[in-house]
């Protein structure tokens, strides 16, 4: 909540639906682990 931009989207009444995603780094990857969402607005 501390980035303007995500606290945006998150309190945005036209975002109805949420989606997340996971998935665990490898031994070259950059970072150990990388998230994702995504804020739906059906029609």
């Amino acid at each position: 909540m501390n980035s303007p931009g995500h606290r945006a989207n998150i309190l945005d009444p036209r975002f109805t639906d949420i989606g997340v995603g996971y998935v665990a780094g490898t031994a070259t990857s950059q970072y150990r682990t990388y998230w994702t969402q995504l804020f739906i607005q059906k029609p």
